[in-house]
């Protein structure tokens, strides 16, 4: 299955994962009664899936986000062990912004040291 869109919204106090699958001519969606177990079905979803190159992720809610914190504490924590570290670079082959797991040389132990690195060199 390839993955091409990911809608994330809330529907009747309930949060809904929109998935649609490349071929399909329906979407599928999912409810869930807490934000934590809409995110762990998205984790468990997507190891699974092969994600389309321009993949559209939407958010429809008026729900607070996640914190910056959050979300990096959640970067940390879900690390996949591919590589020693963290880096934020550019792309070798000028397609943007890079912030992965990797052997490089360079990396940082946590996400966050990886994104002050790059401030730091003007990345």
């Amino acid at each position: 299955m390839k993955l091409t869109e990911l809608v994330l919204r809330t529907k009747d106090g309930k949060y809904v994962i929109e998935l649609w699958i490349a071929g399909e001519k329906s979407k599928n969606e999912r409810q869930f009664d807490t934000k934590k177990e809409m995110l762990d079905e998205i984790e468990r979803v997507i190891s699974g899936l092969r994600l389309s190159s321009n993949v559209c992720v939407h958010k429809l809610d008026n729900e607070e986000s996640p914190s910056d914190k959050e979300i990096l504490d959640w970067l940390d924590k879900n690390m996949r062990g591919y590589g020693k570290g963290w880096i934020c670079r550019d792309s070798s082959c000028g397609r943007g912004l890079r912030l992965h797991e990797t052997n490089l040389p360079g990396t940082k132990p946590t996400v966050r040291e990886a994104i002050v690195d790059a401030m730091e060199k003007g990345v």
